[in-house]
C-alpha cells in the first residue's frame, strides 16, 4: 500500500530487478562503519567494476555504488518535525552530480509510516529510480511438519 500511495516502484524480488542481471560479478554491501576507511582506490576500482549497495550513510562517501539503500523505519510521534528538517538537510548533500551522473537506484526499506515525507529525499533527476521494499515475517505451523516447529518465512510486501 505504501509503495500505490508514494508513487515509488514496489520491489518485487522474484520479479524485480534492482541490479542487473550478470554473471561472474561479485555483489559489494558498503557499510558506513570506520573499516571503510582502510579501503584504497585499487580496490574502490575493483568494487566498481562489480555491483555494489551503499547502505544509509554511504552517501557521505565519494564512491557512488549502484544502489542506495535506506532504512525508513519508524519515527516517534515526537519527532516528525525534527526528522522531515533533516532529512530535508540530508537529502541535499546526496544531490552532488558525481551521484546524480552515476544514475544509481534508490531502495528505502520497510517504510512504516504512510507518509513518503519521512523518506531519505532524493534528487529530481533520480526520482524514477526509486524502490520501495518490505519484509514481514509471518509465523506459520506447516501441517506437513512433524514436529510443528514454527518457521519464519519472509515475503515480499
Amino acid at each position: 500500500m505504501f509503495a500505490q500511495r508514494s508513487g515509488i516502484v514496489l520491489l518485487d524480488i522474484w520479479k524485480s530487478h534492482i541490479l542487473p542481471k550478470s554473471s561472474g560479478k561479485v555483489l559489494f554491501i558498503l557499510g558506513s562503519g570506520s573499516s571503510v576507511n582502510d579501503l584504497n582506490a585499487t580496490q574502490f576500482a575493483h568494487i566498481g567494476e562489480n555491483q555494489s549497495i551503499g547502505i544509509n550513510f554511504w552517501y557521505f562517501h565519494d564512491f557512488v555504488p549502484n544502489v542506495f539503500s535506506f532504512d525508513a523505519g519508524r519515527v516517534n510521534d515526537g519527532d516528525y518535525e525534527d526528522v522531515e528538517q533533516t532529512l530535508a538537510t540530508l537529502g541535499t548533500l546526496f544531490d552532488r552530480k558525481p551521484i546524480v551522473y552515476s544514475r544509481p537506484k534508490i531502495l528505502y526499506l520497510r517504510p512504516l509510516n504512510s507518509d513518503s515525507k519521512y523518506l531519505m529525499p532524493v534528487p529530481q533527476a533520480l526520482a524514477g529510480q526509486r524502490w520501495v521494499s518490505a519484509r514481514a515475517n509471518l509465523i506459520s505451523k506447516d501441517p506437513s511438519d512433524e514436529l510443528g516447529l514454527e518457521r519464519t518465512c519472509p515475503t515480499p510486501a
